[in-house]
């Protein structure tokens, strides 16, 4: 794009992604495709990317044409002028040493994996509230994650870290003897009551 924003250039895959035609092109820029949410993280971005340069990393969403939303993450950097540059006709015209001549970026669709932390999200939430003792473990008994109704139980601070506790941590030596029969059926068949 160029340093206020106009597509100077876009590749099949944004077109297939984006849905606007060559011809729409020239009334759009970046920020009439971003969502509406992330255009004042964009221009500090921006800003950031055109008085420092350097590479910036991105995660952002856009709009589409047909009015979807994406999520996209990638990188973009800043073309600066060097010296002179050839015009179309041979002829050199001196340009300030260090002008900002376009923005490049190079992002990919990350919707579908966004989509998935935010559902995972909302059922670690449910998971977290819910009443019964929820937990994820290794095979070899490594506590990887417990619920706040398990850890109320077990008197840990909501931010407490299980990741050096064990399976027989969490019950009494009644109940680690039936998960030692119990464990091997789970890993097998997928379930044990």
């Amino acid at each position: 794009v160029s340093p206020e924003g106009k597509f100077l250039y876009v590749n099949r895959a944004w077109h297939n992604t984006f849905g606007y035609s060559d011809d729409e092109l020239p009334n759009l820029t970046l920020m009439d495709l971003l969502h509406p949410d992330e255009r004042e993280k964009a221009r500090r971005q921006i800003g950031v990317l055109m008085n420092e340069g350097g590479v910036i990393e991105i995660e952002t969403r856009f709009v589409t044409k047909n009015g979807s939303t994406i999520w996209v993450e990638g990188n973009s950097t800043c073309e600066v002028a060097r010296s002179e540059v050839l015009t179309g006709r041979g002829i050199f015209r001196s340009v300030t040493q260090g002008k900002v001549l376009s923005r490049r970026g190079i992002f990919h669709d990350v919707t579908e994996r966004k989509q998935a932390e935010a559902e995972r999200a909302r059922l670690l939430a449910i998971l977290e509230e819910a009443p019964d003792f929820i937990g994820t473990t290794t095979p070899e008994g490594k506590v990887m994650w417990i619920n706040r109704a398990w850890r109320r139980l077990r008197n840990l601070e909501e931010k407490s870290d299980v990741s050096l506790m064990r399976t027989i941590d969490l019950y009494p030596e009644w109940v680690n003897q039936i998960l030692e029969e119990a464990i091997p059926t789970v890993i097998s068949s997928g379930i044990w009551k």
